[in-house]
């Protein structure tokens, strides 16, 4: 029985090139979105890569939802690529819209997700692709030591 991963911001680059190389090791991939996703807005190759991957509205936010989805597919896999984010050369670096949405998309889905794989008591894995923009403006270079 082949595994399946889900990817939560499948359509952004390193969703679409981690869909790419999860298919190319015939891994049932499926994608996770919050939004409505229109590939007749997406590039060809893009288009191409999600040709025959199921997308999935969820809002990842929802507890029930969640436990509903992980019931329903069984992820081997959950790979989090889904991020607010902003350019650190944005005015809008202390907009309080963007902290809500970062706040929303980035800690709360993450937190759901995790209370779910160990609600589940599934053997799921999860993979989640921080930022360093969720420690906000440091007066250091060094925002975490991982020299130990």
């Amino acid at each position: 029985m082949n595994k399946t991963a889900i990817i939560s911001g499948i359509t952004g680059q390193d969703g679409l090139l981690l869909c790419q190389h999860l298919k190319k090791k015939n891994i049932n991939v499926i994608g996770a979105y919050y939004k409505s996703i229109n590939k007749e807005n997406l590039s060809p190759e893009a288009r191409h890569i999600l040709n025959d991957v199921k997308i999935i509205n969820i809002d990842l936010t929802s507890p029930s939802a969640t436990s509903k989805f992980f019931e329903k597919h069984c992820p081997d896999y959950f790979y989090h690529l889904a991020a607010a984010h902003h350019s650190s050369n944005s005015q809008d670096l202390l907009s309080f819209d963007l902290d809500r949405k970062m706040t929303k998309t980035n800690f709360q889905t993450t937190q759901v997700i995790c209370e779910e794989i160990i609600k589940s008591g599934n053997h799921c894995r999860l993979f989640y692709a921080g930022s360093s923009q969720l420690y906000g403006l440091q007066d250091s270079d060094i925002v975490v030591d991982e020299s130990y």
